[in-house]
């Protein structure tokens, strides 16, 4: 019982290591895809 609970845990935590790159991928993307918005309206304003 005890021994189940221990694994249980590990792939918990291990879930929760993996979650969390993800997030912070999903968060880099965001933050990349907001500069490069940004960068394109600058742009698109000093050729019109």
């Amino acid at each position: 019982m005890i021994n189940l609970l221990t694994i249980k845990d590990k792939n918990f935590s291990v879930f929760k290591r993996n979650q969390n790159k993800i997030h912070s991928l999903i968060k880099k993307i965001k933050s990349i895809w907001l500069a490069f918005n940004y960068v394109r309206i600058l742009l698109l304003n000093t050729i019109f």
